[in-house]
């Protein structure tokens, strides 16, 4: 064990990881809040550990997605193009955006996000968005999640997943896999960036997401066993959850200066 690190980093990781596997997302919104609320990290220190934990947690990720068959590499390279782009720019904004504002928004994002997953009951593999029309509109948009996914400490799978099921007609399986790809290369470019910025703590990140990966693939075989049908309503409900902790904070905090 490496000098100085935090075991319950390691509990932070395997959580991280879990919830990754599950949900086909980064499992940020995990490791933030235990980073903060248990190991007293502040908030935009939170956001560059767990970017740094979600690489090595992706990396597992992918090799069990992968070995399923459950990825569209087309819309995952589409999908990078744009997120590593917009990685950049929002590894410089962390410092620069109110993190009150930042919550609210957030928050009322996945509420609607949450809603529209429930509510439409998209047909699962019919596209609204087909063939070379859902890869041009994946570039812009995996843009918008690299720079949310950046400035929120999160890998986009939240963003990505609803995108690839409701508008390119993939089944919750293969969205899911196909999230997880993208948001490998979209940490990176942010942990590289943030490091650069002054947010570094690459080596404990990338231990605590050492044994995240272990947990990653164990919750992608629970979502490989569980019906489309029922991963929707965990996604869902569990998004849910964090958006209601997200504003009941925002509206508690007051705002600086």
């Amino acid at each position: 064990m490496t000098r100085g690190f935090d075991r319950r980093l390691l509990a932070v990781g395997l959580g991280g990881g879990l919830l990754s596997g599950l949900l086909g997302v980064g499992g940020g919104l995990v490791m933030i809040p235990l980073l903060v609320l248990w190991l007293g990290f502040d908030q935009k220190r939170a956001h560059a550990r767990s970017l740094g934990a979600i690489v090595p947690i992706a990396v597992g990720g992918i090799a069990a997605w992968a070995a399923s068959g459950e990825v569209r590499w087309d819309a995952a390279a589409a999908l990078a193009a744009g997120a590593m782009a917009g990685a950049l720019l929002g590894a410089s904004l962390l410092a620069r955006i109110p993190e009150r504002t930042l919550t609210a928004v957030f928050g009322v994002f996945l509420l609607l996000v949450a809603a529209t997953t429930l509510l439409l009951h998209a047909d699962e593999g019919t596209a609204v968005l087909g063939g070379d029309a859902l890869l041009l509109a994946s570039v812009p948009f995996g843009w918008a999640v690299g720079i949310a996914a950046a400035v929120l400490g999160v890998g986009g799978g939240l963003f990505m997943v609803p995108w690839l099921v409701l508008l390119g007609g993939l089944t919750q399986h293969e969205a899911e896999g196909t999230s997880i790809v993208v948001i490998l290369p979209t940490a990176l470019v942010a942990t590289w960036r943030l490091a650069r910025t002054g947010f570094d703590g690459t080596r404990d990140a990338l231990l605590t997401g050492l044994v995240g990966a272990l947990g990653g693939v164990a919750g992608t075989r629970a979502a490989l066993a569980l019906p489309s049908g029922a991963l929707k309503v965990v996604f869902a409900a569990f998004i849910t959850v964090v958006a209601l902790r997200l504003l009941h904070d925002a509206r508690a905090a007051r705002p600086h200066g």
